[in-house]
């Protein structure tokens, strides 16, 4: 599709990244799950599938390796700040 190989591509993904394509799409996932952690009120099942997970618990382990915390105590701790 963008007539290079994949080698090719990952390498100029990189340099312009500093991260691989995988990496990247993850990113992105999740923060689009911290985004509807925070605005909505969709159980985490919901989310992960909506995000890409196949598994919820798999989510709920990357989440917690990407921010340190549990997406529920994203969103306990979230609640308690607007209060």
């Amino acid at each position: 599709m963008c007539h290079m190989s994949y080698s090719n591509f990952a390498q100029l993904f990189r340099e312009n990244y500093g991260c691989s394509c995988k990496k990247y799409i993850q990113y992105i996932r999740l923060n689009k799950a911290k985004d509807l952690l925070l605005n909505s009120n969709f159980d985490l099942n919901y989310i992960a599938q909506e995000t890409g997970f196949f598994d919820c618990s798999y989510f709920i382990k990357t989440y917690k390796k990407w921010k340190g915390i549990t997406p529920k105590q994203e969103r306990d701790g979230h609640c308690n700040e607007k209060k």
